[in-house]
């Protein structure tokens, strides 16, 4: 693969880059690199092709439920945050990517998925993992936690508030 995008690089009169850590030999990545890969390759001589398929479909099937993820949020997104009801009629694969986009939107960075699963839990019921408090849970620059607020003709809906912290 290195050598496809050295080949790559010149044909196009670039300049490649190494990575110095990825010739520190005790690093698992490149013990991956330099003995897994390889022995993979022995045995089935496709398994570069096929990797990169796969990766490709995957890219793809990401860009589809990034789209999905965004007009989701635009019905699961209240005047005060994510409205609990709504979110939890989307299907799981959209759940944990609305909620990013809403800390996103709300000015901290794209939270880690153990984040992403702890404000999850503040969205649920408790008979369903949901959290036992209503939080403050913890992101860099922004605190999600779930209040009822009143919704359409006063009824009270949960809401998961996202507030950005200094």
């Amino acid at each position: 693969w290195r050598a496809d995008t050295e080949r790559l690089c010149a044909e196009g009169g670039l300049a490649p880059w190494t990575d110095p850590t990825n010739l520190v030999p005790d690093r698992p990545r490149t013990q991956a690199r330099l003995h897994a890969l390889p022995a993979l390759e022995e045995h089935f001589p496709h398994v570069q092709k096929s990797l990169a398929r796969t990766a490709e479909l995957a890219a793809q099937d990401a860009d589809l439920l990034d789209q999905l993820a965004r007009e989701a949020h635009q019905r699961v997104a209240g005047p005060h945050g994510i409205r609990a009801e709504l979110w939890r009629e989307l299907p799981e694969a959209l759940q944990g990517r609305v909620i990013a986009l809403a800390v996103v939107e709300a000015g901290a960075p794209k939270p880690a998925l153990e984040r992403i699963a702890e404000v999850a839990r503040l969205l649920r019921p408790r008979d369903e993992g949901g959290a036992d408090s209503a939080g403050p849970v913890q992101l860099p620059g922004v605190s999600a936690w779930r209040r009822r607020i009143p919704g359409a003709g006063g009824k009270m809906e949960m809401t998961l508030v996202l507030e950005r912290v200094q």
